[in-house]
C-alpha cells in the first residue's frame, strides 16, 4: 500500500496536491507536512513509500534533511521526489 507524504511550506499546495493524488489517482493515504522538523516527525510515525517535497522550509531547505530522510526511510524500497513547487506536476505524473 503506497503510503505518500507531500511536503511543502504552502497549505494551498499541500491542499491541492492531495486533492489530485485523492481524486485522480484514489491515493488513500496521504499526510501532509509543513517544515523540515515536520517531516522529520512524519518520518518517525509512519513508513513513507513516496515524498514530494519542496526545496525551501521555514526552518532548512529539502537539500539540508535529504541524508536525515534517506537514513529514516531507507531509498531502497522508497521513491524519494525532491521538487520545486514549479516541477510538482512532474512529480504527480510519476506517482
Amino acid at each position: 500500500m503506497q503510503q505518500i507524504l507531500i511536503a511543502d511550506d504552502h497549505s494551498m499546495i499541500r491542499k491541492g496536491i492531495k486533492l489530485l493524488l485523492e481524486r485522480r489517482l484514489n491515493c488513500k493515504n496521504v499526510a501532509e507536512a509543513e517544515s523540515c522538523n515536520g517531516i522529520l516527525n512524519e518520518l518517525k510515525k509512519t513508513k513513507y513509500t513516496h515524498i514530494i517535497l519542496d526545496v525551501v522550509f521555514s526552518d532548512g531547505t529539502s537539500l539540508e534533511i535529504v541524508p536525515m530522510i534517506t537514513r529514516c526511510i531507507g531509498c531502497e524500497n522508497n521513491d524519494l521526489f525532491h521538487a520545486a513547487c514549479r516541477d510538482i506536476c512532474r512529480c504527480i505524473q510519476a506517482v
